[in-house]
């Protein structure tokens, strides 16, 4: 027994032909006591266990997400391997993780032991790593200059001296559950994925909850959609299940086109069998056979992995036919998406995965007339990655987090004027200001003016109102949508006039045209902002502009022509006084008129 999925003994009987159904809850914990009690099988798991969390005694973790890689991961992971082969240090290996979310510590390297607790070091670069070794591991002393906590693990002494990661301010007020593995697991190892809880939603759903049983379930949790629609989980599950079609499809939307929001990005990469447990369980539900990843293009790091993921997947029979010996199959495919941003928008995928271009009118629903006219569930990455959790910890655990509308909990990308960016999952209805202070504030010097919340379906948000809790709810009250989730903190010396403008060009050129609201509205909008912005605006020009937003509201044929209308009006309604002083031909932050 080498790995977790090999046998234990002879007394084993899965196999390819017929598949026990406990497989899986048995390979983290083998053998099951209804099973046999060999004293031999129990030592082979733990030594794998062991070596899974250990190595060959040591193990020392590089981050390896894309943002990882981009300050220098590849590097470092490259010199740590070099410096151990230099040293003779053959009790010593190697491995990677995803992303712990704290991108401005990059690169992050980890190193377990079995007597110690897991001692985290951040801003590690390649001239740092021959430091770090002769510290940690041949003098055994920990590397102050690099050091950034020490995790909390069961039966170990905690270290004097060394900050706990749970005590960090990034991570204080974090609860992490669909991220609980990001930056904990090698995203590429089946065996990691298992010995961290995978596949265990899946199993138990195939064996003990019945596809009505499981739409109860999503009732009783009242998930909402993470994608910025804040849409009913289980209503949309239940209409693709009651919907007729010969075949149906459950599709990932990992297209996330807004370049402020990157927490999917990092879910996909860190925790890719995860989605391919999350999605089947779809499948299982709805009664689909067949799966989509709808990739960005951009994505190559989640794409490598998701293949990878999906190879693993079908190979130990958690993909394809009679999944687990039932008698439900299911497969998943990936496809990337051209690029653009309103490629993300529902209906204009299954347009383009059906080779068409644009938009599609709504009614009917995609939940009954969607890719090749046939039943379709979509959501988003963070979506899909609630389903297996809640089946296995329950709905009691999953709503003691969040509102009690909105239970659970929701990833946030944090950017902008910030000391500390990177991405968290808090829970549902903290405040703007809870994640402004995660995000540590302003740099020294700057000032936070007003948040750009929900990307280019959001809106803007001033100082007076940083108390707003951010559920989709409080959201819409204030006038904006949360949008995929997504913060950018703007500094004083923005201005808001053109910041609006900005993005409202942004908006127009993503427009498909297809309908007139959207098409002319977000034209018109961008040219009123134009106008105001180089000091030829007039008083009328602001009516217009609302009365062009609230037409495109309620006119316009799809979510992106309905939503991103909170730019102007939100830019509108909470920094008037500054379009007053433009129409004066005066910009306060010294933007325009130059």
């Amino acid at each position: 027994m080498k790995t977790l999925t090999d046998k234990c003994c002879s007394k084993c009987w899965d196999s390819e032909l017929q598949r026990c159904p406990v497989f899986t809850e048995c390979q983290p914990q083998r053998p099951l006591p209804h099973c046999h009690t060999d004293e031999a099988c129990i030592r082979q798991r733990e030594e794998v266990m062991n070596r899974l969390r250990y190595g060959a005694g040591t193990l020392i973790r590089v981050g390896m997400g894309t943002c990882s890689q981009q300050a220098g991961a590849s590097s470092v992971l490259g010199a740590i391997f070099i410096e151990l082969q230099r040293r003779n240090l053959s009790h010593v290996s190697l491995s990677i993780t995803g992303c712990l979310g704290n991108c401005f510590q990059e690169v992050v390297v980890s190193i377990s032991h079995p007597k110690y607790p897991t001692v985290v070091y951040a801003q590690v670069s390649e001239d740092k790593v021959p430091y770090l070794i002769s510290e940690h591991i041949e003098k055994k002393r920990i590397a102050r200059e690099l050091v950034l906590a020490q995790l909390e693990e069961p039966g170990k002494k905690p270290l004097g001296h060394v900050p706990a990661f749970k005590n960090l301010d990034f991570f204080r007020k974090q609860i992490r559950r669909v991220s609980e593995r990001c930056g904990h697991m090698d995203p590429e190892s089946l065996d990691d994925f298992l010995l961290h809880g995978g596949f265990l939603g899946l199993s138990k759903a195939i064996r003990e909850v019945k596809p009505p049983d499981m739409l109860k379930l999503l009732k009783e949790s009242k998930l909402k959609g993470r994608g910025g629609s804040g849409e009913d989980v289980a209503d949309k599950w239940a209409h693709v299940a009651a919907a007729d079609g010969e075949e149906k499809y459950v599709i990932c939307n990992a297209h996330e086109g807004d370049p402020a929001s990157f927490k999917d990005r990092r879910l996909l990469e860190s925790d890719p069998l995860g989605v391919i447990e999350a999605m089947t369980l779809a499948g299982y539900t709805v009664g689909a056979g067949k799966g989509v990843i709808f990739l960005n293009p951009e994505y190559e790091l989640a794409k490598k992995r998701l293949e990878l993921a999906i190879t693993k997947a079908r190979a130990f029979n958690y993909l394809g036919k009679e999944i687990l010996g039932s008698n439900f199959s299911f497969d998943i495919e990936i496809r990337l998406s051209p690029g653009d941003y309103l490629s993300g928008e529902e209906t204009s995928l299954v347009t383009f995965l059906e080779g068409k271009a644009g938009v599609r009118r709504v009614p009917p629903p995609l939940t009954s007339h969607g890719l090749w006219n046939l039943p379709t569930l979509i959501h988003n990455v963070e979506t899909f990655l609630n389903i297996p959790l809640l089946v296995v910890k329950g709905v009691d655990w999953f709503r003691e987090q969040g509102t009690g509308n909105s239970p659970g909990t929701r990833c946030w990308t944090l950017s902008g004027c910030l000391q500390r960016r990177g991405t968290v999952e808090v829970p549902i209805g903290v405040s703007i200001q809870d994640l402004l202070d995660m995000g540590g504030g302003a740099p020294p010097g700057k000032k936070i003016k007003a948040v750009h919340v929900g990307g280019y379906v959001g809106g803007y948000l001033p100082e007076g109102l940083f108390q707003t809790p951010s559920d989709d709810a409080s959201m819409k009250k204030s006038g904006i949508s949360s949008g995929i989730g997504s913060l950018v903190a703007l500094e004083e010396t923005t201005c808001m006039v053109h910041k609006t403008w900005q993005d409202a060009l942004f908006t127009a050129k993503e427009e498909c045209g297809q309908c007139t609201p959207g098409r002319e509205g977000s034209y018109q909008i961008s040219r009123f902002l134009e106008k105001i912005c180089q000091g030829r605006g007039v008083r009328s020009d602001l009516q217009k502009l609302k009365e062009i937003a609230s037409h495109m509201r309620e006119a316009s044929m799809c979510t992106y022509g309905r939503l991103s209308p909170g730019l102007i009006a939100s830019s509108l309604e909470y920094f008037h006084a500054e379009y007053e002083e433009h129409l004066q031909k005066h910009c306060p932050a010294g933007v325009c008129f130059k």
